[in-house]
């Protein structure tokens, strides 16, 4: 029987990333667990990176300003708003349908992890 292992590999201009987890007789789902929150961090923060090369998150931040300052529900409310999804789209307007799809998708993350990095909570794995 071959060896079982999980492996992921980046070699993307900065992105430089091989990590492998090795099945073995002890290894249980906390290794497991473990081993995709070591992969999730960066490449978590390399879409960030991404994302500003792709748009100007800074006006994509000033023109949601009044989000910050909301309450959790409010703000939630708002995300999903077609006010939310106009403004966005505006930053949006040179790209074909689906790719400004999967952008505005993108930014929607993008204020979500903020706004709660913002109240020091915790959106996501990465973040702890």
């Amino acid at each position: 029987m071959a060896d079982e292992y999980i492996q992921f590999i980046s070699s993307v201009n900065d992105f430089k990333e091989d990590k492998k987890l090795p099945f073995k007789l002890k290894t249980n789902d906390l290794d497991i667990f473990k081993y995709y929150i070591s992969i999730q961090t960066p490449i978590n923060k390399y879409v960030g990176v991404l994302l500003e090369k792709i748009l100007d998150v800074k006006k994509l931040e000033k023109s949601n300003l009044a989000l910050f300052s909301m309450n959790e529900t409010s703000f939630l409310k708002e995300l999903n708003s077609s006010k939310f999804k106009r403004q966005v789209n505006e930053l949006l307007t040179e790209y074909k349908k689906a790719k400004k799809k999967a952008l505005f998708h993108a930014c929607k993350v993008y204020i979500l992890e903020k706004y709660f990095s913002k109240k020091n909570a915790f959106p996501s794995f990465h973040k702890m």
